[in-house]
């Protein structure tokens, strides 16, 4: 009898940032005032994100779904020049909102190629196959035996699922440079395409929050977005940019696991459907297992640190107590990010490589 095991693995943005990436909501807004300087406040969402936010654009998801709030956008918007409403309030935000998603590819563009300027060495593509070993090795023994005896994989062909929610293809393009079989993950390890629910740099991308409700004021009427525009503003709303039917084709991926591993990932709420989809998972078939990688590196020493961290990671998948007592212990939380430590060091000497030609091409023109 063939024996198999359904691993689906979510990737965020913690992974181009342990490689190195400086693709992070505060990497975009330094590159956004580098391009614009004062011309940025010329964007109504930058110039909202700036004022509601004192410029730190950590959480900028969440912070879209603040500043269309009536009392804090009129707010902002108070002492300029010309306060816009109707039907052009609408055709700028839609329009600023355009110029935002052009402006996040661009910068992702410039880091894609810092990644594809690093050599591919055997360095890296060990540092690439130990990274994804590690994904299925749980640090305490406790948590070893936990998904041992759920879902042991000795002997088990392994079917790999990736969902990115990254607008870069980085993961994709480092793991296919090496072989399948040189994972040595199960009996046998198949991988197929990945992948991108919230689209790519090079199709689109959709950016927002999670559902009506975290727009402030919107369902109460007290918002300045009108339906038209919102929905542009709801990721699961806005799915044009998802190769075919990504969307769903992920979330049926996520039904049907039996492993499910998240790295990089913050499981915040602008993200709600795809922790409720994970949640679900766990609730329907008592064998299924999480394996949730958190951005926290600590040591195994601080206890208390580490049940602090799983027991907050366990209450963003579950959404009440007594699921957190049913599932909980099938979640198993990881306090690790630096798996991809030597690539990142390439990603670094390749940055320090580029920034020194461009020092030097400025010298040249003086």
């Amino acid at each position: 009898m063939l024996m198999s095991k359904q691993v689906v693995c979510l990737i965020g943005n913690g992974f181009d940032l342990a490689l190195g990436l400086r693709t992070s909501y505060t990497d975009f807004r330094n590159f956004i005032e580098l391009k614009h300087g004062s011309k940025m406040s010329e964007n109504l969402i930058y110039k909202a994100l700036e004022e509601h936010t004192g410029g730190n654009w950590s959480d900028l998801e969440k912070k879209l779904g603040e500043i269309f709030k009536k009392s804090t956008w009129e707010g902002i918007f108070k002492n300029s020049d010309s306060v816009l409403d109707g039907e052009e309030l609408q055709f700028s935000i839609n329009e600023a909102r355009e110029n935002l998603i052009d402006d996040l590819i661009e910068h992702l563009k410039q880091e894609e190629k810092t990644l594809g300027k690093i050599q591919i060495d055997d360095e890296v593509k060990n540092n690439m196959i130990e990274g994804i070993q590690r994904l299925f090795s749980p640090t305490i023994e406790r948590d070893q035996d936990i998904l041992k005896n759920h879902q042991s994989l000795y002997g088990e062909d392994i079917y790999f699922y990736t969902i990115s929610f990254n607008y870069t293809d980085s993961f994709s393009y480092l793991f296919n440079k090496i072989e399948s079989s040189d994972y040595g993950i199960g009996r046998s390890f198949s991988r197929y395409a990945t992948l991108y629910p919230h689209g790519t740099s090079e199709i689109g991308t959709t950016i927002g929050v999670n559902d009506e409700t975290q727009l402030l004021g919107y369902k109460e009427g007290e918002s300045v977005l009108e339906a038209d525009t919102a929905k542009f503003m709801i990721k699961p709303r806005n799915k044009e940019h998802g190769q075919d039917n990504q969307y769903e084709d992920a979330l049926q991926r996520i039904s049907i696991a039996d492993i499910i591993i998240i790295y990089g990932m913050s499981c915040g709420e602008t993200d709600k459907v795809w922790w409720e989809a994970i949640e679900k998972r766990l609730l329907g078939y008592k064998n299924s297992i999480a394996i949730v990688f958190s951005y926290e590196t600590l040591r195994r020493t601080h206890n208390s640190q580490v049940e602090r961290v799983r027991k907050r990671v366990r209450s963003k998948l579950c959404s009440n107590s007594e699921n957190i007592d049913s599932i909980g212990n099938r979640i198993i939380v990881e306090c690790s990010k630096d798996l991809f430590s030597h690539i990142k060091s390439k990603t670094d000497e390749v940055r320090k490589q580029v920034d020194e030609a461009q020092v030097t091409e400025k010298d040249d023109t003086i």
